[in-house]
C-alpha cells in the first residue's frame, strides 16, 4: 500500500492525475429500443401495423358472427313462418277443442276423412318443434321469449282461439327475425359495421334489445304497442347515426 504522507508534491500531483484519467467502469450495452413510459408504450402498441391488423381482424370476426346469427334467425323464423300457413286454415275448416277427433268421425259421412286428416296435420305440425330450434332464434328474440315459446304447442285438443293464438306467436317470430336482420343491415350501413357503437354508444345488441321490445313485442304482452311495419321503421329510425 502506498503511503501517501511520504510522497513528494510532484508524485502526489501525478497521482492525482492518473485517478482523474481513469474511467468509471459501465455496465455492458442491452440491446433493445430506450425504456418509455408505460403510457407511450401502450400508445405505440395501438398505432402500430401489427395491432391494426389485430383489431381489425378481431372487428371481422365479431361482424361475421353477428352476420351468421342474424342468417340462423332468418332461416328459423322463416320455417316457423311456414308452418304458422300451413296451419292457420286448417284452422279455419277443422273443429278444435274438447272432442275433436269424435267430431271429425262424425263428419265422414258428409265430408269424408278431411277433418280427421287436418286434425293429424295439425297434432304433427303444431308439436313441440313448432317453433324449430329456438337457440338459433336468440338475438332476434330475447331470452325471457325463447324461454315462454319452449312451453307452447298446438293440439287438436285446444280450441280454435287458443291455436290461433299460438299461430299468432309463430307469425311474429318470423316478422321478427326478418326485422332483426333488416335492423342489422341498416346498422351496418350507416356505421360502417354491425359491431361499430352508434351516436349514443350502444352496441347493436343492446340498442336492437331495447327498440324490439318498444316497436314489434310478443302478442298478448303489448298489444297497446304499434308494431306498424317493421321494416320501414327499423331502416328509418333516427337512433342507428
Amino acid at each position: 500500500m502506498t503511503d501517501l504522507s511520504k510522497m513528494s508534491l510532484e508524485e502526489l500531483k501525478a497521482l492525482r492525475a492518473r485517478v482523474a484519467g481513469t474511467a468509471a467502469p459501465s455496465a455492458p450495452a442491452t440491446p433493445g429500443p430506450r425504456p418509455v413510459a408505460s403510457g407511450d408504450l401502450i400508445q405505440q402498441q395501438i398505432g402500430s401495423p401489427a395491432y391494426k391488423s389485430r383489431a381489425s381482424s378481431a372487428l371481422a370476426d365479431q361482424d361475421i358472427k353477428l352476420n351468421a346469427q342474424a342468417q340462423a334467425n332468418v332461416k328459423e323464423g322463416s320455417d316457423t313462418l311456414g308452418r304458422a300457413k300451413e296451419i292457420s286454415p286448417l284452422l279455419q275448416q277443422t273443429y278444435t277443442g274438447p272432442g275433436a277427433y269424435f267430431s271429425a268421425i262424425g263428419s265422414i259421412p258428409q265430408s269424408g276423412f278431411q277433418d280427421l286428416t287436418n286434425l293429424s296435420t295439425i297434432k304433427r305440425t303444431g308439436g313441440k318443434e313448432i317453433f324449430g330450434n329456438l337457440e338459433l332464434l336468440k338475438g332476434a328474440i330475447s331470452d325471457k321469449d325463447v324461454k315462454f315459446l319452449r312451453e307452447q304447442q298446438i293440439d287438436p285438443g285446444k280450441t280454435r282461439q287458443e291455436n290461433q293464438r299460438i299461430v299468432n306467436l309463430m307469425e311474429w317470430t318470423g316478422v321478427r327475425a326478418k326485422a332483426y336482420e333488416g335492423a342489422m343491415n341498416a346498422w351496418a350501413n350507416r356505421l360502417g359495421s354491425p359491431s361499430a357503437k352508434n351516436a349514443r354508444g350502444q352496441s347493436f345488441v343492446g340498442w336492437w334489445e331495447d327498440w324490439s321490445e318498444k316497436n314489434i313485442p310478443r302478442p298478448g304482452v303489448s298489444e297497446s304497442k304499434p308494431q306498424g311495419n317493421p321494416r320501414f321503421k327499423v331502416i328509418s329510425v333516427e337512433d342507428v347515426q
